[in-house]
């Protein structure tokens, strides 16, 4: 990732600069390291260069934040997740089909901080159902990951 943080650097090149920051954080969120993701997004605050991108990384700082938070009970990292979940509010309201299982699944994340063990299974499984509904099946496997983790933590399995 260093290599090409310097030619995007050199070249002044902000579209590989933010894909190489995306694919490097998203490598992280995958192995379950939220702590490497938080550090990168405080390191590379968000550009608005491409919104598609933003909505990703929007959501991946927020669960991430979440989860050190529940974890941590740090509440800075708490506000991180609900700005995430504000500004993914906004988006739906632009595209409720790209943004609304994305605004469910931050919001299970929330009220599983919160304890709020029946409002976090509903959330999850509207994540669920959107992203079955909507064909995005990336996302439909994430939420299952997080619902899944959800369930074994709480002692639902």
């Amino acid at each position: 990732f260093e290599e090409l943080n310097q030619i995007g650097v050199r070249e002044k090149n902000l579209h590989l600069l933010f894909q190489n920051f995306l694919n490097e954080m998203l490598c992280y969120f995958y192995a379950g390291d939220y702590i490497k993701v938080s550090e990168l997004c405080k390191k590379y605050k968000p550009t608005g260069h491409k919104r598609n991108l933003e909505v990703t990384r929007t959501l991946v700082e927020g669960i991430s934040s979440l989860n050190l938070a529940r974890r941590t009970h740090e509440a800075s990292l708490r506000k991180v997740g609900e700005d995430a979940l504000q500004t993914m509010l906004k988006w739906e309201k632009i595209s409720r089909w790209n943004c609304g299982h994305h605004v469910a699944l931050l919001q299970a994340e929330l009220h599983y901080v919160d304890g709020d063990i029946n409002s976090a299974v509903a959330a999850y499984k509207a994540s669920i159902s959107s992203t079955r509904a909507h064909k995005f099946p990336n996302f439909q496997a994430l939420a299952h990951e997080l619902y899944g983790a959800f369930c074994v933590e709480n002692g639902m399995v």
